[in-house]
């Protein structure tokens, strides 16, 4: 599968952080908040397979639930819609 990904990053302090606020990393792991929390700090794209076969999939279903801000439900991106983070 080829991919070509733009990433926006705020982390400027990050070893991929590159002017102006992009990522520079050739591999990134997205995972929910909740599932980061439980996670040791090393785990890192290498490990999603491991991650995957001891916690599933990361079960979210809106964008506030994730610290990857550009994502949005399948089922809603169909419809049209976007996700909604509750105030």
């Amino acid at each position: 599968m080829s991919q070509k990904s733009h990433v926006h990053c705020t982390v400027e302090n990050c070893k991929w952080f590159e002017k102006p606020n992009l990522c520079v990393a050739e591999k990134i792991l997205i995972t929910s908040d909740d599932f980061a929390k439980d996670l040791p700090n090393e785990m890192d794209v290498e490990q999603t397979n491991q991650i995957v076969n001891q916690k599933g999939f990361s079960p979210i279903t809106e964008c506030y639930q994730s610290n990857c801000k550009t994502f949005v439900p399948e089922d809603k991106y169909d419809q049209g819609l976007g996700g909604t983070n509750p105030k």
